[in-house]
């Protein structure tokens, strides 16, 4: 069975288990890919999902960003067999910045560093065309590398490909926010259902 830790107990015993970082998005917060959480841990991850300043949810009374909040987080995680990073949205830069020995799954965002140097490595875009953001950000040329194997979503191969890209399409096509879990998808659209005839006009 898993354990949940509040981020006041660390004495976990990392060394020969693979971790995974999961990177909320704008706005978000650190429960929003819980589900994911759950379902990694049941498998034999360790799983760390911090609180980034952007969140809603967050309380930093000093000036800080994302890398810093990692690099005084990753040290004590020393000795994992493998590392990942799953990033929703904005996390997907989080992921992007973090060095290529890391497996990097892009969930709702990009595939490209801002500064447009080649992301090496094991890495796996997931994103839709229902999405509207990532929808403009498919319009780019080369927003999904050239070395990037193309994935059907009804005909998912086993294994993956080590850098894969899944694009949904069609009239069921995920939104920017169908990732999540669901509890945090009914959050944001609860929240979010009152602006929507204000951004509309």
């Amino acid at each position: 069975s898993s354990n949940v830790y509040d981020g006041r107990s660390l004495e976990v015993d990392v060394h020969n288990q693979p971790l995974v970082l999961l990177a909320h998005g704008y706005l978000g917060r650190r429960f929003d890919m819980c589900h994911l959480a759950q379902r990694l841990a049941s498998q034999g991850f360790v799983c760390i999902a911090p609180e980034y300043p952007e969140s809603l949810a967050a309380s930093y009374e000093t000036n800080v960003d994302r890398a810093t909040i990692n690099d005084l987080l990753l040290p004590q995680w020393q000795g994992a067999s493998a590392y990942g990073i799953v990033g929703h949205s904005l996390g997907c830069g989080t992921a992007l910045q973090m060095d290529d020995s890391w497996t990097k799954v892009l969930v709702a965002g990009f595939a490209k560093r801002r500064d447009g140097t080649k992301v090496e490595g094991n890495m796996l875009l997931l994103t839709s065309m229902g999405d509207g953001l990532a929808n403009r950000m498919l319009q780019q040329p080369d927003a999904i590398p050239n070395d990037m194997v193309r994935l059907n979503p009804d005909q998912l191969p086993s294994p993956l490909p080590s850098r894969a890209a899944l694009v949904y399409d069609g009239p069921a096509a995920p939104n920017h926010i169908s990732f999540l879990d669901d509890a945090d998808n009914d959050c944001m659209i609860q929240f979010l259902s009152p602006l929507l005839p204000l951004a509309h006009a």
